[in-house]
């Protein structure tokens, strides 16, 4: 039996998961007594990285606002153990080169020992995104 779950606008979509990433870091006794691992998850969105850092789209340079976003994350008291990037990794369509920028953007967060799960929009390409991450990336299920 099919189960439709009705059509959500991708901004009430955030909205809701922002909200239930804040209650699940905000219950009381969510980790185990004696647990002090972070279970807070960074939720960064639409980060549309492009090959060339000094790319603009419109008046905004994507690749200084992650670099600012990146910094703060990495010096902020409440450490998240995770970052999720949610969709449209790259700048347009996916090429190669925004992969391997973004690969250089992650390096920081991956070196602080930070889980990272990427999800891929509308603007990415999913043979680009692979062969850019190599055996990083888990293998499709069938």
């Amino acid at each position: 039996m099919p189960i439709e779950w009705g059509t959500i606008s991708r901004r009430r979509f955030l909205g809701q998961a922002g909200l239930g990433l804040a209650t699940l870091s905000a219950w009381p006794g969510r980790l185990p007594a004696g647990k002090t691992e972070s279970s807070t998850v960074a939720l960064l969105s639409d980060t549309h990285i492009a090959a060339d850092p000094k790319t603009m789209r419109g008046d905004v340079n994507m690749s200084d606002h992650f670099n600012q976003v990146r910094k703060e994350l990495l010096e902020c008291p409440s450490q998240p153990s995770s970052v999720l990037i949610n969709g449209d990794c790259a700048f347009l369509d996916g090429q190669a080169g925004d992969y391997q920028t973004l690969i250089d953007h992650l390096a920081p967060i991956r070196t602080a020992g930070k889980a990272t799960v990427l999800n891929l929009g509308n603007h990415d390409d999913r043979s680009s995104f692979r062969s850019a991450f190599g055996q990083r990336v888990c293998p499709a299920q069938p």
